[in-house]
């Protein structure tokens, strides 16, 4: 038994890894054969990206992810719980004022580093959404993306992960989260929010407000970038404004409000935690973010 449940930390440990070696390779493999075949273009070059990498990370790679994982015990089944508009509305804020503050916090810091090292840390993520088209950007970054990234972290890894206890598997999908998006601006970010969408989803057991909530922050995302691309200061401001309310809220409001109402989150586990990250598995997924984000951030 202490084998076989060894061999399904393994496996979840590796799933990080897989999705993204699995996703690089597919990704890499059709851009170039698409180039060769001449239907990249420079007027659909972006188009093109998005979809193929679509096609690689979300639906090429959560088949694997899937396939990889069929024989790791998923948690039993729980009632589903309703989650009334007021208190979706107050987790969504929460997500956005976090957010909010880890992304001011992050880009701080990767500031500092480039003045003290003069060196350019690059984002491909921005980059991309900058020179979007705002139809294909609004279809892929706030629909298509956010409806896969919960479908495999927050519904196949968090069932997976459950068997080990409620807070552990929280924990272990919002790093997991992090750590996917490889990229240095957004790690922290994505981790905060991941945490978030997994407490709604342990709380409710079901997805459905996870992938709203999280459709809502991309959206939000997809129009700030918008804004950006056309030059509308005044509706800059607007979201600015609306971002740094939301930031106070949950940096200020949210610790008051957690200390009067603890949160409780079970973590009673139906096998030994031990070893959980501690595994050839979890070690070679981190081997794989640390060089994807490297080569990702050399400008």
């Amino acid at each position: 038994m202490e084998k076989s449940i060894l061999k399904q930390k393994r496996k979840l440990g590796f799933s990080l890894g897989l999705l993204l070696v699995s996703s690089e390779i597919v990704f890499t493999v059709l851009l170039l054969l698409l180039n060769q075949i001449g239907v990249v273009t420079e007027e659909n070059s972006t188009l093109i990206t998005y979809v193929v990498n679509a096609f690689s990370m979300y639906v090429v790679s959560y088949l694997l992810l899937q396939l990889a994982l069929r024989k790791v015990e998923n948690a039993e089944k729980r009632p589903k719980v309703k989650l009334g508009t007021k208190k979706m509305l107050w987790y969504l804020f929460i997500v956005l004022g976090m957010g909010t503050f880890c992304s001011t916090f992050t880009n701080e810091i990767v500031t500092m580093i480039t003045n003290l090292f003069n060196i350019e840390i690059a984002d491909r993520v921005s980059e991309l959404m900058s020179n979007s088209n705002p139809i294909p950007m609004v279809l892929f970054v706030a629909i298509i993306g956010p409806i896969f990234e919960e479908l495999i972290f927050r519904g196949l890894l968090l069932k997976k992960l459950r068997v080990y206890g409620d807070k552990t598997a929280i924990i272990y999908t919002s790093i997991a989260f992090g750590l996917f998006h490889t990229n240095v601006s957004q790690i922290l970010y994505a981790g905060v929010i991941g945490a978030v969408l997994a407490y709604v989803v342990v709380k409710t057991n079901n997805i459905k407000y996870s992938i709203i909530m999280h459709i809502i922050v991309n959206m939000l995302s997809s129009i700030a970038t918008i804004f950006t691309i056309y030059g509308m200061e005044v509706m800059q401001i607007i979201y600015a404004v609306m971002l740094m309310l939301l930031t106070i809220v949950a940096v200020i409001v949210v610790p008051i409000r957690g200390a009067k109402n603890k949160v409780d989150i079970p973590n009673d586990s139906k096998y030994d935690k031990k070893k959980l990250y501690n595994n050839i598995g979890y070690i070679f997924s981190c081997i794989i973010v640390i060089i994807i984000t490297i080569l990702g951030s050399v400008a």
